[in-house]
């Protein structure tokens, strides 16, 4: 293997697309595997570690959402609605009642697709998208529009959670 040198530093740059449909204009897309493992203690060795177990994941995708995409909006807010064709969505709060199952209401493929085929992408098989818990709509003078969003990944049909790499 070759030694690592800087200018092998990849910048990723690409775009979200939820069951076919392109979503706005997003940054600072961040995929959090979350891997969850569990060690397992020996008493009769002074409680040394002697075995890790892998104990699932929690996968997520993160990005900030830049443009009010009739698309992304009616995903991402509980109470929005999906495939609206205008430009002006406005979302209401109360009209969703709290408890409503996520996945089964918005639950769908996502792919983060970059811009260079050699960089690597993302697909979620079964991501249920939704705002970041302490979102907030960035509006300033000298800002672009900003809001967190978040797809979390769930197991599909098959059991598939997640692919990552070049030419997914």
């Amino acid at each position: 293997m070759a030694a690592p040198r800087p200018q092998d530093a990849l910048r990723v740059t690409g775009q979200l697309e939820f069951d076919g449909t392109i979503l706005g204009l997003t940054r600072d897309a961040r995929f959090l595997p979350n891997i969850r493992t569990r060690d397992i203690h020996a008493e009769e060795w002074g409680n040394q570690t002697v075995e890790t177990i892998y104990a699932g994941e929690s996968s997520v995708l993160l990005a900030v959402l830049m443009s009010w995409d009739a698309d992304m909006v009616g995903l991402v807010f509980p109470q929005g609605t999906i495939g609206s064709s205008t430009v002006n969505v406005n979302v209401r709060s109360g009209s969703r009642r709290p408890g409503a199952v996520l996945s089964v209401l918005k639950g769908g493929e996502l792919r983060f697709v970059p811009r260079e085929t050699s960089d690597p992408g993302v697909v979620i098989y079964r991501a249920v998208p939704m705002l970041q818990e302490a979102a907030e709509l960035t509006m300033a003078v000298g800002e672009t529009l900003g809001m967190g969003v978040v797809f979390r990944a769930t197991p599909d049909s098959r059991s598939r959670t997640y692919d990552v790499g070049v030419g997914v």
